[in-house]
């Protein structure tokens, strides 16, 4: 199993009469999980049939990008969310806030990455 750490990046708009006026305001980590599956190709179908293996995702980054970029855009002219870092990590990465708030639960709470499988995240649309 592998995981993609999403960091989002929020913003508001202040004029809600028609202008723009938008502010950064904060942001939301994703840690979301996926299969893999090891498969084999072969490196020369003529030859002697050497072959190799690699790990084919159930899920592209590409699609987990998209389905968070419309959970954070979900119709709002107020606000909107957009993937601001994806990067791959272990299942059971620990974020820099998560180390930085360890100690006070409320932070910790507030800033902790939400963790889904893609098949969890799908189901908030």
């Amino acid at each position: 199993m592998k995981a993609l750490l999403i960091t989002t990046q929020n913003l508001e708009n202040y004029n809600l009469d028609g202008g723009n006026a938008w502010k950064f305001k904060g942001g939301s980590d994703y840690i979301v999980s996926f299969e893999t599956e090891k498969l084999i190709y072969e490196e020369d179908a003529y030859g002697k049939g050497l072959h190799s293996y690699y790990e084919a995702p159930e899920v592209s980054e590409a699609s987990i990008i998209a389905v968070i970029n419309q959970i954070g855009n979900a119709g709002s002219e107020g606000y909107q969310s957009y993937v601001r870092n994806v990067e791959e990590v272990s299942v059971d990465h620990v974020t820099e806030d998560e180390i930085r708030f360890k100690d006070e639960p409320e932070a910790l709470e507030l800033f902790s990455a939400e963790r889904l499988t893609w098949k969890e995240l799908q189901e908030k649309l």
